[in-house]
This record gives structure tokens, sequence and C-alpha cells, in this order.
């Protein structure tokens, strides 16, 4: 049964549809719970309280977390599952702002790892992170950054280049905070070493999202702007406009602000522009005959098709997509590598991200 639940969550994760991900969620703790099936019901809460904290539901996440403690303080579970699952919810503590309890959470996993000499260094590293980051909120830098140096120390004996790449970005954020640049960026040039590769990971956004501050307090606006457009867009793609997506898009319009820049592009501009830089992808290996039957824009009741949107349209159904119209007389083989290409451009563009045809 765990194994399909995770397949299943896995599969809707690629698809970024953050309703159904939050369906199939509820929908199998309830089966779980019915089932009285108690090792299929920590999985599921694991899962709930780190997929609730990313899209900012920190109160679910909190209720799901205490839920899932007062479980395992009263369920026989493995040492390592009981490891993983305390560094879990410890950090869901953290995110909703319980810090002094997310701290002895975090303190009652380490002393169960070295009680029990697990041998787990991603996870540990996973917890000297998310221990360092409530540091960071009470502003303790200094012991945020001894967390941090811990779990890099650990994940470079493994080959996690994310897990790597992700404790620099932390590791940069903190030098930010304590306004040392030159070590912000020997930080975040390591991270990016390996975010290049991997720009669709989750992560690359919180990457982007350093770069950009970096830049801002450099005096570099014009790269920060870029870089947290850059952010904004891969954040819509993953985990949609969570509590770090619109502390960022503060941070970018105080700089177009800054720079006379308007907040909002129209639609029709905004997919004029998507077309422009993506349209040699999408005709690839189309005939001309075919290119030239098409025909390609907005269409239908939406305020940007008619160029009437402003920001407050952004909220709902806005992104850089356009729509192609066939004729009849294409192939069906035409037709489908018409689509295929579609699906296959880059979907972020400017702070936005293209949502894909089969949605």
């Amino acid at each position: 049964m765990e194994k399909e639940f995770l397949e299943e969550l896995d599969r809707l994760f690629k698809l970024h549809n953050l309703d159904d991900i939050s369906k199939y969620l509820e929908d199998s703790l309830n089966q779980a719970l019915l089932d009285q099936n108690t090792s299929l019901i920590i999985t599921i809460l694991n899962e709930m309280i780190g997929f609730f904290r990313d899209i900012s539901d920190f109160d679910t996440s909190y209720k799901y977390a205490k839920a899932l403690y007062n479980l395992i303080l009263k369920t026989p579970v493995d040492k390592k599952g009981l490891f993983i699952t305390l560094i879990n919810v410890a950090n869901a503590y953290r995110a909703y702002g319980d810090l002094d309890n997310s701290i002895l959470i975090f303190f009652k996993a380490l002393n169960i790892y070295n009680d029990n000499n697990l041998d787990s260094p991603k996870e540990l590293a996973s917890l000297y992170n998310n221990l360092s980051l409530v540091y960071e909120e009470k502003k303790d830098f200094d012991t945020s950054l001894n967390y941090l140096n811990k779990a890099l120390e650990v994940i470079e004996m493994t080959n996690d280049l994310i897990k790597i790449a992700s404790t620099y970005v932390n590791i940069a954020m903190c030098y930010i905070s304590l306004n040392d640049l030159s070590k912000a960026l020997n930080a975040l040039e390591k991270a990016g070493s390996i975010f290049e590769n991997k720009k669709d990971d989750f992560h690359y956004s919180a990457y982007m999202g350093a770069l950009a501050k970096y830049y801002n307090l450099s005096g570099n606006e014009s790269d920060a702007i870029k870089c947290y457009e850059t952010a904004l867009a891969h954040l819509l793609m993953t985990v949609g406009k969570n509590k770090y997506y619109e502390e960022t898009k503060h941070e970018l319009f105080e700089l177009y602000k800054k720079n006379n820049i308007n907040p909002h592009i129209k639609g029709l501009k905004l997919s004029e522009d998507y077309f422009n830089s993506t349209k040699s992808l999408l005709f690839k290996g189309l005939p001309n005959s075919v290119i030239e039957s098409l025909t390609i824009g907005l269409f239908g009741l939406g305020s940007e098709c008619y160029g009437c949107d402003d920001l407050i349209s952004e909220d709902h159904d806005f992104d850089p997509g356009y729509i192609v119209l066939v004729t009849n007389n294409v192939k069906k083989s035409d037709f489908e590598l018409l689509k295929e290409n579609y699906n296959n451009l880059n979907k972020c563009f400017n702070r936005f991200y293209v949502m894909p045809l089969d949605k």
C-alpha cells in the first residue's frame, strides 16, 4: 500500500497540480484511518506536513505534525523511521513559529541518532540544516552557521548534490543577514555550479532568491530583478504562491518601483514576447506548409485577450501561454508533434509559469 501511495503522489507532484495533491493526501489519510493501517498513516502524515509546509499552509502542517507526534509517542516505530519523522515534525513546528518546541524535538531526534548509532548522513544533514533555520529565525546567526557547517561536513560525504547546493544557499543567506557579502557570494557560487544543471528542482528557486538578495545589496539592481523574476516563476511551477513567493514578490516590486518599472505587463505583450522567444522550438520539425496554416494568439473571454487586464488580473489563470489554432487538414502526426513541442517549451518566463496543456 505504501509503495502505491508514494508512486501516485510522485506522479501528481510531477504534474504540479497542488489541488489534486492536497485532495489525494486527504483522501488517502481518511482511507488509511478507516483501514487502521498505522504504518501507512505515519507515512501519509509525514508527506502531509511537508506538503502543507511547502505551500505555506502552516496551520494545517502544524495540526498534522502534532497529530503525528502524539501517534509516534505511543506507537512502536523503528529508530531510523522515528528519527526521520521527528525531523519532519520539528520542521513543521519551526515553520509554524513554535521555535522552542521545535528545538526540543530536533534534539530528541539527534539523541535517537547518536544513542542508536544510526547511519543516515542525508537525514542527519537535513536535521542540522533545519535546526540552523530555527536559530536564524531567532537571529542567532553564529549558532545557525555552526549547524550549517555541521550539515555541510556530513552531506559532502554523500553524492546528494541538491542537498549540498541547498546547504550552501542557507549559508549564503546567513552571511547576507550578517551583511558579509563576500562570503555570501562564495557560498552562492558553489551552489550555482550545481544548480546550473538542476534548474527543475524546487530548491533552485531558493538559490535564485538568495542570488537576487545578494545582487540587490551589492547595488546590481538589474541582475537582482532578473533573479527575483526567475525565482518567482520557479516557485509558481513547484509550490505556488506560498509565503516565500509573497516575500520575494514584495522585494521585486520594491525594485520595480525604485526603477520606475510598471509591475504589470499586459497579457497580450507577455504572451507575444513568450511566443517570439519560443517559436523556433515550437515549429521544430514541422513543414512550412503546416506553419503557414497556423493561427496563434490569445482567444476567449479573459480580460487579457481584450487588453483590459491589470495587476489584479494576475491572481487567477494568468500566464504567458498562447493558443495555437490548427486547421483540419493538418496531419495528426504533425498536430501531435506541435503539441509535444509546446509542452516541451521552457515553462518559466519573466516571473510567470506557463500551465501545461493537460491541466
